[in-house]
């Protein structure tokens, strides 16, 4: 269960989405990973066209928008993106919460030091938004900060979008 992000109107559409293919259970296991590579590729690719993400992944992307632009949108906005019923962010008004996003992204560490904590992973060490600060909640809601830059991209090439 999470969240499925989809952009309105998004911007400088390359290619064609693959169709999911109605026989692929039928499949060969190297034609079914053809199918999810091109799939990966045209979302890479077109970045404004849809965004998922967890349950426990959406929380803190959540409110670092909400900390960053939510006096643009407006609180019955903010309040009805925590679920996913079709709320989301105008085209209207992208640039600016873009912009205050990036803005806010820029100074996090320095602005909410507090919010920062360093997970080590396999990969080695990452630096993640973790806002709640409840001790037994913490670490499920944390979100790698590269995590928040793609955020960010997506809105700002959504040309507006909704929350399912």
């Amino acid at each position: 269960m999470g969240m499925d992000v989809y952009g309105i109107n998004p911007k400088d559409v390359v290619g064609t989405e693959p169709k999911f293919p109605e026989n692929y259970r039928e499949l060969s296991e190297a034609a079914q990973d053809e199918y999810w590579e091109a799939d990966r590729k045209f979302h890479k690719d077109n970045p404004g066209i849809y965004f998922r993400a967890n349950a426990w992944g959406w929380r803190p992307i959540h409110i670092f928008m909400s900390q960053a632009c939510s006096h643009i949108y407006g609180e019955k906005i903010d309040s009805s993106m925590q679920f996913n019923d079709g709320a989301g962010i105008p085209e209207e008004l992208i640039e600016e919460c873009t912009d205050a996003m990036q803005k806010s992204l820029d100074s996090l560490k320095e602005d909410y030091p507090e919010d920062i904590v360093t997970v080590d992973t396999e990969d080695g060490p990452v630096d993640c938004y973790a806002p709640i600060h409840d001790d037994e909640w913490r670490d499920s809601y944390t979100v790698p900060l590269w995590r928040l830059k793609d955020w960010i991209k997506f809105v700002r090439n959504s040309g507006g979008f909704r929350v399912h």
